[in-house]
């Protein structure tokens, strides 16, 4: 559902009109791209939007030594992944 919205407000700058109930400020549809805001601060796709937000909540999240602990807890899952656990698709 492309609008107004959709082209020019954002789930981290918010919504560019003011309004509370932007569907795009609020999380509720995604944006088309990034906005005014995000290419002043050098981003310039959807894919850098999303990894500046993951790391927005990282940082907000950070001084919450259960979360951070849990974090380094699942990525360090990630390294006990035994090679031959890794499937192929389309592989002999």
């Amino acid at each position: 559902m492309a609008d107004v919205h959709t082209r020019h407000c954002c789930v981290l700058h918010g919504c560019k009109y003011g309004d509370n109930d932007c569907h795009v400020a609020n999380g509720k549809v995604p944006q088309d791209c990034a906005c005014e805001s995000c290419g002043d601060e050098g981003i310039n796709t959807l894919e850098e939007l999303k990894f500046e937000q993951l790391s927005s909540v990282i940082r907000i999240k950070s001084t919450d030594k259960k979360f951070m602990s849990d974090l380094i807890d699942f990525l360090d899952s990630y390294k006990e992944i035994p090679d031959s656990t890794i499937v192929t698709i389309g592989g002999d």
